[in-house]
């Protein structure tokens, strides 16, 4: 499994940072296997309390959270992605949590 990580990853010829909105989510859904194959985005995740256009409203932040893995999957299906956690260290998040 590392070795097919490090294998897709060495391929990648574009690594874009991108917040984690229905946009961009949406283009990685309908994208071509050969540019999913070669794109490895870093996504932003936004803080809690952000607007999910998908269903139209805010999400808890235990919402929030949960859903981020099957979008992703998704989105990406098995191809690697980063993700920029730094909003998701808050009380909100961890509250929901506990």
């Amino acid at each position: 499994m590392l070795a097919d990580l490090e294998r897709r990853l060495q391929n990648s010829l574009y690594m874009p940072k991108l917040p984690w909105k229905k946009g961009e989510i949406d283009a990685f859904k309908t994208a071509g296997r050969q540019v999913n194959a070669i794109t490895t985005p870093i996504f932003v995740m936004p803080p809690a309390g952000a607007f999910d256009h998908d269903t139209q409203r805010i999400l808890s932040p235990a919402e929030h959270i949960r859903t981020f893995g099957p979008r992703l999957r998704e989105a990406r299906g098995n191809h690697p992605v980063f993700v920029d956690a730094i909003h998701l260290d808050d009380q909100r998040h961890r509250g929901a949590f506990t």
